[in-house]
This record gives structure tokens, C-alpha cells and sequence, in this order.
């Protein structure tokens, strides 16, 4: 919150080793979590001594590496509020088949073909975002869906209602489900930012968000 105080400041909460981060108070605080990932206009914190803290237009980011153990034993812990509250439900979860017993040594060193573009395009960003904090001006640009794109998300957004009735696909799961949408419309977003396209979402794009979400 202190690093939020003020006005469009953003943070960046990203570990490898999330049995840390379970065992931090901030994961006491999901209804703050939850909050600043709703991008409210004003997230407020009331601190010892009468102290007020207060951020407008926050942006915050949550990344976590980790094993199967932590993870449950936080869940066991914690886990009935972490679903009842819907945070669990504002992240994207993704997990790998081990590869123990199938991987082989090469003599050679993997090429990484694709990361060193990664890392240039995010060096981009950061300095264009460097540069605006610097001037005082932070500007909040609006993405727009392109109008097939639109009619595409309201139709998925009326099959996921669907889904939810009893019996079917996601009614055992509808706290993922109500925020299923709004997590597609937001990649769809970053992946448009990211790859440099100009003017509205498309179509394809969104199409691309749907599949890595659902």
C-alpha cells in the first residue's frame, strides 16, 4: 500500500518460491488483493496510529512459482477463504507433466530462439514506463474490441452463463466462471499491447486469449 500511495502507481509482486509468499501476511489480506485486482479508482488502508493510506488508479500484478506441496498446505490452511473470497478465481493456474525418466542430455547448448525478443520488448516497455513516471505524466491508454471481437465476447460470455446452470460444465466451479470473461478481455488486451498492434482487439486476437484461458 505504501508503494501504491498516490495517484497511477503500480506494483509487481512476482517470487519462485511461493511457500514465501503463502507464509507472508500478505496473503492475510486477500480482500485487499482482490481489490486492487478490481483496478478500483481509490483503494484505501487504515494503519495504527490513524494512519490513512490512500491510492487512486493502482495497478498491481501477482506472478508465483510453486511446488505442489506449499501450494496444498496453504489451501489446507487457508484455502476455503481463498475460494469463498474469489481470489483464487483471479488467477490463471498452469501446471507441467513431469518429465522424469524422459529427458535427455545433449552435447550442445538449447538455443533460445524466442526469449532475447521477450526480453527486448519488455525492456521497451519498461523504459517507456520509466520515462512517463519521470515526466510526472502516466498516461492511461484506452484498448478498444473491434466489433466483431465485441459480438464474440458477448456470445462466449453467454455460453459461460450457460455453463453454469446445475449439472453442466462449470457449475461446480462458477466463482472461476464469473471472472473467466473479464481474465480473457484482459489477456486479450495485454497480448495486443505486447506484440505492438495498433487500433482496436480483433478478432483473432481475442480467439488467441480464449484458447490460453479456456
Amino acid at each position: 500500500m505504501e508503494a501504491l500511495e498516490g495517484d497511477k502507481e503500480s506494483v509487481a509482486i512476482a517470487t519462485d518460491e511461493g511457500a514465501l509468499l503463502f507464509r507472508s501476511s500478505l496473503m492475510s489480506s486477500l480482500g485487499l488483493l482482490n481489490c486492487l485486482w478490481d483496478t478500483p479508482d481509490t483503494l484505501q488502508m487504515d494503519r495504527a496510529g490513524d494512519e490513512h493510506i490512500t491510492a487512486t488508479n493502482p495497478c498491481g500484478s501477482i506472478f508465483i512459482l510453486t511446488q505442489d506441496g506449499p501450494f496444498k498446505d496453504y489451501n489446507k490452511a487457508r484455502g476455503s477463504m481463498a475460494k469463498s473470497s474469489g481470489h483464487w478465481a483471479r488467477y490463471l493456474f498452469a501446471t507441467s507433466v513431469s518429465t522424469t525418466g524422459f529427458r535427455t542430455v545433449q552435447p550442445t547448448e538449447k538455443k533460445w530462439i524466442y526469449l532475447p525478443r521477450f526480453h527486448d520488448r519488455m525492456r521497451e516497455l519498461l523504459d517507456k514506463y520509466k520515462t512517463m513516471i519521470e515526466s510526472g505524466n502516466v498516461i492511461t491508454e484506452i484498448i478498444e474490441f473491434s466489433d466483431d471481437a465485441k459480438d464474440r465476447w458477448f456470445a462466449c460470455a453467454e455460453n459461460i452463463e450457460l455453463l453454469q446452470r446445475p449439472g453442466q460444465y462449470l457449475s461446480d466451479i462458477v466463482d472461476f466462471a464469473s471472472k473467466v470473461m473479464e481474465i480473457i478481455a484482459r489477456l486479450a488486451a495485454v497480448i495486443h499491447y505486447f506484440i505492438g498492434e495498433t487500433g482496436k482487439i480483433t478478432l483473432d486476437t481475442l480467439e488467441r486469449s480464449h484458447r490460453l484461458v479456456w
